[in-house]
């Protein structure tokens, strides 16, 4: 019975780490910024296109360092548009110094471009 007991004591303090270590990480991570995005010049588009090739412009400083691995992408459709959402999950505490970096990212639709017109809600308005 002692063996149980030491062993239902060990995985208790082990799920109250795991439980703190999650409330912790969840307090304290930064939310995904937004981001620009403009369709790569290289990408050859047509309405039977369901993949949009772009280059994604962080708004943090990041020393140069691509935001590969921390884009979020949501994609709203309309009968006029696809709104292409970008955020990116900053890198954290840091001195960053600002470069400039634009990252690719493919974004797949669920469906094809047609006539839709592309949109990234984040672009400044002229």
């Amino acid at each position: 019975m002692g063996k149980n007991r030491r062993l239902i004591a060990l995985l208790v303090g082990a799920l109250v780490i795991a439980v703190a270590a999650w409330v912790a990480y969840g307090v304290f991570k930064d939310d995904p910024k937004a981001a620009t995005w403009r369709v790569d010049p290289a990408a050859t588009m047509s309405p039977e296109s369901e993949e949009v090739p772009i280059l994604v412009m962080e708004a943090d400083c990041t020393s140069g360092r691509l935001a590969t691995g921390r884009i979020v992408a949501k994609v709203t459709y309309t009968t006029e548009s696809i709104i292409i959402d970008i955020k990116v999950n900053p890198l954290g505490a840091g001195d960053y110094e600002c470069q400039g970096v634009e990252t690719p990212y493919l974004v797949v639709l669920n469906e094809p471009l047609g006539e839709r017109e592309l949109v990234d809600p984040h672009a400044p308005t002229p």
